[in-house]
């Protein structure tokens, strides 16, 4: 069974295990336990009783996470900005020497300053879970109030929450839930060919064991530009995604993009977060995207153009004839990759050894794109294996800053970034009237 699956969303809404005899639900007091192994505490030991008066908010993580990590700024800066009235706790389950171990070899990784508990067994007893981050609102008596996304952690929620004021977070469910589709069960294997669209549904994902008989287009979760870009870029969702290749033509985005403020995410996902679903015979995948194209414009009413447009991009290109990068080696291997929060330290050389040019031109077209703010297109025509080295303080920081470090590299191997006017393919969306 052929099956195309997108899902955009999972990493905001961890799933919880439903309540078990031993854990805790809303409204439930937290008892007066020690945790041990912390970090960034005066003793070994945290005593919960000492907080009393405080409100508190657990943040169960783990190494794995990413967007645990990448929240351990906010979390920082609203335990500066409430550290008279609330304590956050960063919870995970492995051990305190690992833990530290961790941050020591990711220098990218900001290390948070509040306190950690580390090595926990309590706490995920009492609050068990799926998927992190997870978050746990306890008030300023020990009473559970809310079990919560990391996203609703903000400024403005936490003042509401430590004033006392009524507070609602979405539920969601306990478990992921998945089904074939949004028709009734009974007709399921009746059905031989459907499209819908519906409104997101929290904690179900439609399109799980489907009819293998069958070829699915499946999207769970997507916005309406999403949708768009997935069904104009054929499945390539970041073809529209790369600088200046998506135009937007509407009166006001909130409802076509996800909005950066999280204080507006839970309206956005109920009124404008959406899946799509497609079944079709084997015989019939290759027209899957042009049916999906005509099923949003007709139902989100837009005018679509996909064109060429020009713009200013970086082209990588030659300055010789000769080929300073042709393999002569006879083992493949690589570490070419940029130095972030999801990787320990990298070797100070990053390199390609018997590689094709286009796995170099790819990793560094997307990093050029992503520190230089405009298209980078390949305009070299090597297409053999390679060997290349490149400092590792050179990938690490690709920006408008360090670009003339860049180039003196690629001019060592006889190639150079220029910016320079260039073609890009380009989808623009007009809402009509």
């Amino acid at each position: 069974m052929k099956r195309n699956l997108f899902s955009f969303i999972a990493f905001f809404m961890p799933s919880l295990v439903l309540a078990q005899k031993d854990s805790l639900v809303i409204g439930d007091t937290l008892p007066d336990i020690s945790l041990p192994g912390t970090i960034n505490y005066a003793t070994s030991e945290l005593q919960l009783k000492d907080l009393r008066g405080k409100a508190i908010i657990l943040d169960f993580w783990s190494p794995s996470c990413i967007s645990c990590i990448e929240k351990f700024p906010v979390m920082d800066s609203l335990q500066r900005k409430f550290k008279d009235s609330m304590q956050i706790i960063l919870v995970n389950t492995q051990t305190r020497d690992s833990t530290l171990r961790f941050f020591a070899m990711r220098k990218k990784i900001h290390m948070p300053n509040g306190i950690l508990i580390t090595g926990d067994t309590l706490l995920s007893k009492l609050f068990p879970h799926y998927g992190e981050p997870y978050h746990v609102w306890i008030d300023q008596k020990g009473v559970v109030r809310h079990l919560a996304d990391s996203y609703n952690a903000t400024p403005e929620n936490v003042a509401t929450f430590i004033s006392g004021k009524n507070q609602q977070f979405v539920a969601y469910r306990a478990r992921q839930q998945y089904v074939k589709s949004l028709f009734d069960q009974q007709w399921q294997d009746k059905l031989r060919y459907y499209s819908y669209i519906s409104n997101a549904i929290r904690g179900t994902q439609p399109g799980s064991d489907l009819n293998e008989d069958y070829a699915h287009l499946n999207i769970n979760n997507a916005s309406i530009v999403e949708l768009f870009m997935i069904a104009y870029g054929r499945g390539e969702y970041y073809k529209y995604s790369r600088p200046g290749a998506l135009v937007l033509h509407v009166a006001d985005s909130f409802q076509y993009v996800r909005p950066k403020d999280n204080n507006r995410f839970d309206t956005w996902f109920e009124a404008y977060c959406f899946n799509y679903d497609l079944q079709l015979p084997k015989g019939k995948t290759q027209n899957q995207y042009q049916i999906m194209q005509e099923d949003l414009k007709r139902y989100f009413n837009f005018k679509v153009m996909v064109h060429k447009k020009e713009m200013p991009c970086w082209f990588l290109i030659r300055t010789s004839a000769k080929n300073k990068v042709f393999s002569k080696r006879n083992e493949a291997k690589e570490n070419f990759r940029k130095d972030d929060i999801r990787e320990p330290i990298l070797d100070s050389v990053r390199y390609l050894y018997r590689q094709p040019f286009k796995t170099f031109a790819s990793r560094l077209g997307g990093w050029i794109e992503q520190g230089l703010k405009l298209p980078f297109i390949d305009a070299t025509g090597f297409n053999e294996l390679i060997d290349i080295q490149i400092p590792g303080n050179v990938i690490d920081n690709i920006d408008l800053a360090h670009l003339k470090q860049l180039r003196v590299v690629l001019q060592n191997y006889d190639m150079d970034l220029v910016k320079k006017p260039g073609l890009i393919e380009v989808l623009e969306l007009e809402e009509l009237k």
